[in-house]
């Protein structure tokens, strides 16, 4: 298991390879990040087994809680991660929208686009 606060966000990786997908929720409250994985009681090598965790992390202020995003691995390695709040709020600015309804370049125009710009 690992968490780290870095300059692109929150991530943490932690081994759930005894968990199906389905026994495993994350949940995010405020500032709070949850996972909870559980599992009946099932037969084991050694007899029976009954598996359960709760890992609750508190996230950096500076960290969007609710763009979070999860990602399960093959081998069982489930990632979490939460993008910084600026990140988040300057990919919906009004700047940033602007800049992406911006008329398309030349190398990028269709027919269309230059029949449009010189009716204009």
């Amino acid at each position: 298991m690992s968490d780290q606060s870095s300059e692109s966000g929150f991530e943490t990786k932690l081994n759930i390879s005894d968990f199906s997908p389905e026994e495993v929720t994350v949940h995010a409250d405020d500032r709070y990040v949850t996972i909870t994985a559980e599992h009946e009681e099932r037969k084991g090598d050694s007899g029976y087994v009954a598996r359960h965790f709760i890992r609750r992390f508190l996230l950096p202020e500076n960290v969007a809680a609710d763009s979070l995003n999860t990602h399960l691995s093959n081998d069982g390695i489930l990632t979490v991660q939460a993008p910084l709040k600026n990140s988040v709020a300057h990919k919906n600015s009004p700047q940033a929208l602007r800049d992406s309804a911006k008329e398309p370049s030349e190398s990028h125009r269709t027919p269309e686009d230059t029949e449009r710009s010189a009716q204009h």
